[in-house]
């Protein structure tokens, strides 16, 4: 759950800075975005208007790799189960501290229209580019021996381990 609700934060940097003596926001932090919009992709009106507007997909599709089609966004905001999901993802993002999300102010984005939120997720999925290859230049790494192993950088997902088990980490994003 935690990984899908990071592909909705996709780019994200992270938050402060200062430039000629003037506050500049930059991009929000994406691990906040992500433990905050968790827990609203399972909520009572997310399944409804998955269910209502999404052909019965979850909600945390139009989070994926591709668009979400105009049809479905004009179905998604004419839908009162997923105007009721918008409200509710979108209000914890008035509490933020001031950073930029999606292009704009994570406050001016906790106010926006559920079209407009729609239409600027695409804009930041078509800025992803999922075709680029994978980054294939060795890793330094430290090994036991005190040594420096290279180790080359891969696309295999890694096995689930005992150390942190999905169960515990939605767990904790739901109680956060």
């Amino acid at each position: 759950m935690l990984a899908l609700a990071i592909k909705l934060v996709g780019i994200l940097g992270v938050l402060s800075g200062e430039a000629a003596g003037e506050s500049t926001l930059v991009e929000c932090d994406s691990g906040k975005i992500a433990l905050t919009s968790g827990p609203f992709m399972t909520t009572p009106a997310a399944n409804a208007c998955g269910a209502e507007a999404l052909g019965g997909k979850s909600i945390r599709s139009i989070f994926e790799f591709s668009v979400t089609p105009p049809d479905t966004i004009a179905k998604m905001v004419n839908t009162p189960s997923c105007q009721t999901w918008w409200s509710e993802l979108s209000a914890p993002f008035a509490l933020f501290k001031p950073c930029m999300y999606l292009g704009t102010t994570i406050q001016d984005f906790s106010e926006q229209s559920f079209q407009a939120f729609l239409e600027a997720n695409n804009k930041e999925i078509q800025r992803f580019n999922s075709n680029r290859p994978a980054h294939t230049s060795p890793v330094e790494t430290d090994d036991e021996g005190g040594g420096a192993a290279s180790v080359e950088s891969t696309t295999e997902v890694p096995r689930e381990t005992s150390l942190a088990p999905t169960s515990v980490i939605e767990t904790f994003c739901q109680n956060f």
